[in-house]
């Protein structure tokens, strides 16, 4: 029998309808949703089940939204009744992967999540961006941020794919030089700020507070974080980790390949979208990374 493990996506899955096909199809997807806009005190699903994909931008919003989704999609993972060995989610997902645990509860989520959205969106007044760069080395990489005062290796995704972020002009800079060295693809994302780097002192501050207050229950599988990609059921350190993801490297590559030496052969992607999936068939082949819906 297969051993099973559950991924969550992170900021950047977000688009405009996320989520309805599960909502209108499952009754305790749409009892997550109210609960969801009572915590918050305003109808998100509005937001996510609209035409905008600009209103689900701001990061105070895409966040709670992200994972509001998720958690949908989990009702839907519930009906196939196959228990899973382990968690793991891609930076904001991380959040989700702790509710599929058992570690927080679904209002506490929700609001962590927009608690982090809203710390993350006010960190810092330097002009800032992100940048996935296709088809070069984490080695070659880091010898062209290393030449930049302010830019850092936000997320190590695959063995292809690493997103840098920092100072703005830096990044522009750095862009260049990675399309000089022959990246196949250098992709600026649509974001105005740095995630996973020093620039979110200021909402890691933030959040530790928010993350001590939380109640957080044994895990009832294992859970790997971002920023150790060790597997784990110790509530300290996933906390600790919580926290350290924020000006933390996402360490998505090592993250994944954990299911395998756990001996999971099978991962879902519970989530808006299969931006996962794509990552994953770069990493092995060896665990096969399926939707929730088919």
């Amino acid at each position: 029998m297969d051993q099973i493990g559950l991924v969550f996506p992170g900021q950047g899955s977000q688009a405009a309808g996320m989520g309805l096909e599960v909502y209108e199809e499952l009754a305790e997807a749409r009892s997550l949703l109210k609960r969801a806009n009572d915590t918050l005190g305003f109808d998100i699903g509005k937001i996510m089940f609209g035409s905008s994909n600009e209103a689900l931008k701001p990061t105070e919003i895409a966040q709670p939204a992200i994972f509001i989704c998720s958690a949908m999609y989990l009702e839907k993972y519930k009906l196939l009744k196959m228990p899973y060995m382990a968690v793991a989610g891609h930076s904001l997902g991380e959040y989700s992967a702790l509710y599929a645990a058992g570690t927080i509860s679904f209002e506490d989520g929700v609001n962590l999540t927009r608690k982090r959205g809203l710390a993350m969106s006010r960190s810092t007044d330097t002009e800032c961006g992100m940048a996935a760069i296709i088809g070069l080395s984490v080695d070659q990489i880091s010898s062209v941020i290393s030449q930049f005062s302010d830019l850092y290796i936000a997320n190590e995704n695959s063995r292809i794919q690493t997103v840098i972020s920092g100072e703005a002009e830096q990044l522009r800079k750095a862009c260049k030089t990675f399309e000089e060295m022959g990246a196949s693809k250098v992709v600026v994302l649509a974001v105005s700020t740095a995630f996973h780097t020093p620039f979110m002192k200021q909402a890691k501050e933030e959040m530790e507070l928010e993350i001590e207050k939380a109640e957080f229950k044994e895990p009832g599988c294992h859970v790997i974080p971002n920023v150790t990609a060790k597997p784990t059921k110790d509530i300290s350190e996933i906390k600790k980790a919580l926290i350290e993801q924020i000006t933390g490297k996402v360490r998505w590559l090592e993250s994944f390949m954990a299911f395998k030496d756990l001996g999971i052969s099978k991962v879902y992607e519970i989530g808006h979208g299969d931006v996962l999936k794509k990552l994953g068939m770069t990493i092995t082949t060896k665990v096969k990374i399926l939707p929730v819906l088919q």
